[in-house]
C-alpha cells in the first residue's frame, strides 16, 4: 500500500459526514417544523426517526452492494437515492405534505447511509495501517465541520429565509458528492468464486463476533450523546432559553469547538496510548460530564453559557470514544466491507432507538440525557 495524498484523503472523509450534514442542517428548524405542522414532540420526533431509520438499514444494504459490484458503485446508487429523498422533501414541504416529508427524509436517510459504510471500507483498503489508524480521528474533523458548518447555516436559512429552503442546500450538497466520485479510486477486488448468496451468508456471520459486537455498541453509546442531543437541544433552548434558531446555531459552535478538539488530539493519543486505554478515559470523561448537564437542566433557570459548555465537554468527549471504537470495530474481521457494515448498523440502530426514546418520552427530552 503507498500513502494516499491529503487531497485524496479529504475528498473521502467529506462521505462520511454526509448524513450528519443532513441531520444537523434541519436542528434549528425542529421547533419551527413544530409549528407549521402543528406537532407534539412524539410527532416531530418522526423527522428525525425517519432519516436515522433509513440510515441504519442503509448500512446493511451497501456493504452487501459494495461486496457485490464494487464500492464506487454502490456509494453513487445510494447518492442518487438521497439526491431523490431531497427532491421529495423538497417538494412536500412547499405543499406541507407531512406524510410525504417523512417519506423523503427517510429516502435521504437511505441514501446518504452509503457515505458511512463505503468511506470505512475505502480508509481501511487504500491506507496502510499507521495511516489507516490515524485517520479514524480524522473522521471526526469531517463530522465536525460538516455538523457545525449544518447547524449555523440551518439556523440562519431557517430565520433568514424559510426552514424548506435547507432542503436545496441538501440538493446541491449531493449533486457535488455525486459528480466527486470520479476522483475515487476502486478498492474492489472481484472475486468470481463468491456468490452474492455466500456474500450474505458472510454478512450476517459477522454478527457473532463478539470483539465487533461490544465495541460497535460502544461507538453507538456515543452516537447516541451526538443524535439524541440534536434532537432535543433545540427544543429545550427554544422553550427554556428563548433561543432563536439562528442563536442555537451561533452557541452551537461549542459543540463544533469541543468535537474539533478532540480530533486534533484524538489521533496523536490514540496512536500513542492505543485503543483500549483511550476507550477507558473517555467514558469515564463523559459520564461525569454527562451527570453534570443532567443536574443543570433540572434548574429552574439553566445558564446557556453553562449548558453549551457542558454540551461541547460532551462532544469532546464522545469525539475520543468514537475514534478508538470504530477503529477497534471496523478492524475485528478481514472482510473490511462486513466488519464497517455490521458497526455501522449497530452504531445507527442505537442512535435511532435513543430519538425514539426522547421523542415518546412522557417528560422533558432533555431530562433524559
Amino acid at each position: 500500500m503507498k500513502k494516499v495524498s491529503p487531497g485524496l484523503l479529504v475528498l473521502l472523509l467529506s462521505y462520511i459526514s454526509i448524513a450528519s450534514f443532513s441531520a444537523a442542517i434541519l436542528a434549528p428548524a425542529l421547533p419551527v417544523i413544530q409549528s407549521v405542522f402543528v406537532l407534539t414532540n412524539s410527532s416531530l420526533e418522526w423527522v428525525v426517526s425517519f432519516f436515522l431509520i433509513g440510515y441504519v438499514l442503509g448500512q446493511l444494504i451497501y456493504g452487501l452492494l459494495a461486496n457485490r459490484f464494487g464500492r464506487i458503485l454502490s456509494l453513487r446508487i445510494g447518492l442518487c437515492v438521497y439526491l431523490l429523498g431531497c427532491v421529495i422533501c423538497i417538494v412536500c414541504s412547499r405543499y406541507l405534505n407531512y406524510p410525504g416529508l417523512l417519506f423523503g427524509r427517510f429516502l435521504s436517510g437511505l441514501g446518504s447511509a452509503c457515505g458511512l459504510s463505503c468511506t470505512f471500507m475505502f480508509l481501511n483498503e487504500l491506507l496502510p495501517p499507521g495511516q489507516a489508524k490515524r485517520s479514524f480521528s480524522y473522521t471526526l474533523i469531517s463530522f465536525t465541520v460538516a455538523i457545525g458548518i449544518a447547524a449555523l447555516l440551518g439556523g440562519v436559512v431557517t430565520e433568514y429565509l424559510h426552514w424548506y429552503d435547507c432542503f436545496w442546500l441538501l440538493l446541491m450538497h449531493a449533486v457535488l458528492m455525486l459528480y466527486m466520485t470520479q476522483y475515487l479510486p476502486e478498492t474492489w477486488v472481484r472475486d468470481k468464486q463468491v456468490c452474492f448468496h455466500s456474500a450474505v451468508v458472510s454478512f450476517f456471520n459477522a454478527f457473532s463476533n463478539r470483539r465487533l459486537l461490544v465495541f460497535s455498541f460502544v461507538v453507538g453509546g456515543s452516537s447516541m450523546f451526538t443524535y439524541g442531543s440534536s434532537f432535543a437541544a433545540p427544543l429545550f433552548v427554544h422553550s427554556y432559553m428563548n433561543l432563536t434558531p439562528s442563536g442555537y446555531g451561533y452557541w452551537s459552535l461549542f459543540n463544533t469547538l469541543g468535537m474539533l478538539l478532540s480530533a486534533c488530539l484524538g489521533s496523536r493519543i490514540l496512536y500513542r496510548f492505543g485503543s483500549y486505554n483511550l476507550i477507558q478515559v473517555s467514558l469515564a470523561i463523559m459520564l461525569f460530564f454527562l451527570v453534570a448537564l443532567c443536574f443543570l437542566v433540572h434548574q429552574s433557570r439553566a445558564s446557556t453559557w453553562l449548558f453549551f459548555l457542558l454540551t461541547g465537554l460532551c462532544n469532546f468527549a464522545s469525539g475520543l470514544l468514537y475514534s478508538s471504537a470504530s477503529y477497534t470495530a471496523s478492524n475485528s474481521l478481514s472482510n473490511k466491507a462486513n466488519s464497517a457494515s455490521v458497526m455501522s448498523f449497530i452504531n445507527m440502530a442505537c442512535a435511532t432507538a435513543c430519538v425514539m426514546f426522547l421523542g415518546v418520552s412522557i417528560y422533558h427530552p432533555m431530562l433524559l440525557l
